[in-house]
């Protein structure tokens, strides 16, 4: 029996979270032809990525719909004089749980090659780095003028945005959907 694959998405935002390899669920030890999800997974399909857009699952439907990306670039966010407090702190999480996604997608391979002992020392230093800069991003609701003033941390290494993301060959098996299989 082929296990069930499902998707990732952010247990507040709902967004959905791309990973590098398919995810499958997991058999049920306790009742044969049950399957078991972690949390903030589906088993509904997404549709493939668009330039400009996210997607955000409807949980009560169980469907993918795409959200317009926030324009401008990461460091963006309301004009303090004409945003509430909520406004500026939505925009504060928006932005720190997206550099939290990236700072995750770092640290995973850093942190394998630790668990494996094949880790060199600059990857090992590196990881220290992005743990202590997710650690502080963790705490930018902590800071005095908050959420008036945030200060950002630096990235151990430059965070890509959507304006330098590489653009995918035309015609080629890049524009077919990754990590689903029909």
């Amino acid at each position: 029996m082929n296990a069930p694959e499902f998707w990732n998405f952010h247990p507040t935002t709902r967004a959905l979270i791309r990973t590098a390899e398919p995810c499958y669920a997991d058999p049920d030890p306790l009742v044969e032809g049950n399957w078991l999800f972690p949390g903030n997974t589906t088993d509904a399909k997404p549709g493939p990525d668009v330039e400009g857009k996210y997607q955000v699952i409807d949980l009560d439907a169980q469907e993918w719909s795409y959200v317009d990306l926030p324009t401008g670039s990461v460091e963006s966010a309301p004009a303090v004089g004409d945003s509430s407090p909520a406004e500026l702190g939505a925009a504060a999480e928006f932005k720190r749980d997206m550099l939290l996604q990236v700072a995750g997608l770092r640290i995973a391979p850093l942190q394998d090659a630790v668990d494996l002992g094949v880790a060199t020392d600059s990857e090992q230093a590196l990881l220290v780095r992005w743990k202590q800069y997710r650690v502080t991003l963790g705490r930018v609701t902590a800071q005095d003028d908050y959420p008036k003033t945030v200060v950002w941390p630096d990235a151990p290494d430059p965070v890509p945005t959507v304006e330098s993301a590489p653009k995918a060959p035309q015609n080629s098996a890049a524009d077919e959907p990754t990590g689903a299989t029909e």
